[in-house]
């Protein structure tokens, strides 16, 4: 039984919905209904009383893809470690939202939450404050899974005022770019903390893979040289013959990459080593 509602709990906290401070089979019977047909509202990221975020920032996201998706802007009311409240920026209106934590954990609950606007139109639609860059970035990130894809800051900004109504400035769509990309691809410096274990995990499945990795003395990565071991053995059986070839890098951290290659029997270029540097 303890298990069961366990697995319950863990379950809902991760799909952000509603469960019961204190759960008894009842309520839960309602609860695992909801998860039947909850497909649907994940992906419109609905709110609702009594539904669970697993952390305060997970909830201030949440709240400002909501504002943005549905033409409105709120105020923070009260924030704190324990509480986060919310109210619409026109303070004669109805709107509200608010949520604290659950059992003095870092888990949300809301508690309660009135959807109903009764300012006017013009009070939400003037401008839109809870259209951050970061908050642009979560809706467009899908757009830069496909590395082929080229999705540029004016096709954001071209996108944001067709589907939401909101005028976006470049250098706000040109830094919505920057963090979709790091949230789907990483930031360049923590792709290149990953090098030593590439290297490790190279060497180790292709033996005779030889690998070179050199750093500054505070650190910093100046080079990196890679020969698959079955490149190595092709010296074997091609021509006497080099090519080096190299080519700039545009990423943030500029560099060149290297790239030797020789021919083989039937006359095809085969590479051999790759060298990268920073320069």
């Amino acid at each position: 039984m303890f298990l069961v509602v366990a697995h319950c709990l863990c379950l809902k906290i991760y799909l952000n919905f509603s469960i019961p401070d204190w759960p008894d089979l009842a309520r839960f019977s309602v609860a695992i209904d909801k998860f039947c047909r909850l497909e649907d509202n994940i992906l419109n990221e609905f709110v609702e009383e009594d539904q669970v975020y697993k952390d305060k920032e997970t909830i201030m996201n949440g709240m400002k893809n909501l504002a943005v998706r549905e033409r409105f802007q709120f105020k923070v009311k009260r924030s704190s470690a324990t509480r986060y409240h919310l109210m619409c920026v026109d303070d004669n209106c109805a709107w509200s939202f608010k949520s604290s934590t659950v059992f003095k954990a870092n888990i949300f609950k809301v508690r309660s939450y009135n959807n109903n606007h009764t300012c006017g139109y013009g009070e939400r639609y003037l401008t839109q404050r809870q259209a951050t860059s970061g908050v642009i970035a979560s809706i467009v990130k899908d757009k830069y899974v496909n590395p082929k894809n080229i999705y540029t800051a004016n096709d954001i900004i071209e996108d944001i005022l067709k589907q939401h109504g909101i005028e976006v400035s470049y250098m706000k769509a040109w830094r919505a770019k920057e963090i979709a990309m790091a949230m789907i691809r990483g930031s360049p410096n923590e792709s290149y903390k990953e090098l030593p274990k590439y290297f490790y995990m190279l060497e180790h499945k292709n033996p005779g893979t030889v690998t070179k990795l050199h750093k500054l003395e505070d650190g910093c990565f100046l080079y990196a040289y890679v020969s698959l071991y079955a490149s190595i053995k092709g010296w074997e059986h091609c021509r006497p013959i080099m090519v080096v070839d190299g080519s700039f890098l545009k990423a943030v951290y500029k560099g060149t990459i290297l790239t030797a290659c020789t021919q083989d029997v039937a006359g095809e270029l085969t590479e051999s080593t790759l060298f990268l540097q920073f320069v």
